[in-house]
């Protein structure tokens, strides 16, 4: 059954978190007209702010008492011993997202690879802690009361407007990126995550995929186009309702 209260009670907490953090670090870098690579309390802020989704998550959860323990409930979430098919399609979505990326619009080298080791378990403080809101709560209840592609939608959209302050923040990516293509990247990679999430139903394949396609970002840089950005979510969001349908058709013969 659909939990409108726990829906109401993390988007309240979000939106709360979101202007404390990113909205008052844009207004800092508005009025002051400071880039956030030269201002410390717009970099503690924006740093803060990352971990909106996760903060506002945990206590919604503890406050509805879904999380009875910490341990139990952290240790069940990064749970590594998950199928292979569900390690496949994260490597198929990350393939994917950047491979379109390639083609369309092709890309710079940022980082060597080799540091894709080191920098996707940092993405976790960048992205991947992310999924226990969106996914773990949104989604997941958006999924009862909606059919997947209307809940992947409206939890894409969330997330869009949580990022909205950052267009604001002199210095951010969000800053120097086109919001309608950033629309476009953020759907994409909701249709990826929610796919990943309903198939394996692990939250740890989920912030994975996330980890290590914000890891791959530092490393292949792109200049995302309208295009390239269209081409993508349409892609990614056709391939996500054809695994669900295949998923949901497999589930029935067993």
């Amino acid at each position: 059954m659909y939990n409108k209260k726990l829906v109401k009670e993390f988007l309240i907490l979000l939106g709360i978190l979101d202007i404390l953090t990113w909205g008052v670090a844009a207004i800092i870098s508005i009025v002051n007209h400071v880039n956030i690579n030269d201002n410390i309390y717009v970099k503690l802020l924006y740093f803060i702010g990352s971990f909106a989704p996760f903060a506002s998550a945990i206590i919604t959860l503890k406050r509805n008492g879904k999380i009875k323990d910490f341990k139990s409930f952290f240790k069940k979430c990064f749970n590594f011993k998950e199928r292979f098919i569900d390690y496949f399609l994260v490597l198929e979505f990350v393939f994917i997202y950047y491979f379109i990326g390639y083609l369309t619009v092709g890309f710079s080298e940022g980082a060597p690879l080799i540091a894709l080791i080191i920098i996707t378990p940092l993405m976790l403080f960048g992205g991947g802690s992310e999924e226990f809101g969106f996914r773990l709560i949104m989604q997941h209840q958006l999924e009862k009361k909606y059919n997947f592609v209307i809940a992947t939608l409206i939890t894409g959209l969330v997330t869009t407007i949580w990022h909205l302050p950052l267009f604001f923040v002199l210095g951010t990516i969000n800053s120097k990126m086109d919001f309608v293509c950033h629309l476009l990247m953020v759907m994409s990679l909701s249709f990826a995550l929610a796919t990943e999430r309903r198939v394996s139903r692990s939250m740890f394949t989920c912030i994975l995929l996330h980890c290590i396609i914000n890891a791959l970002s530092v490393i292949f840089v792109f200049q995302y186009t309208l295009t390239s950005s269209l081409i993508t979510f349409v892609v990614i969001s056709v391939l996500s309702t054809l695994v669900i349908d295949l998923n949901k058709r497999l589930e029935k013969k067993v």
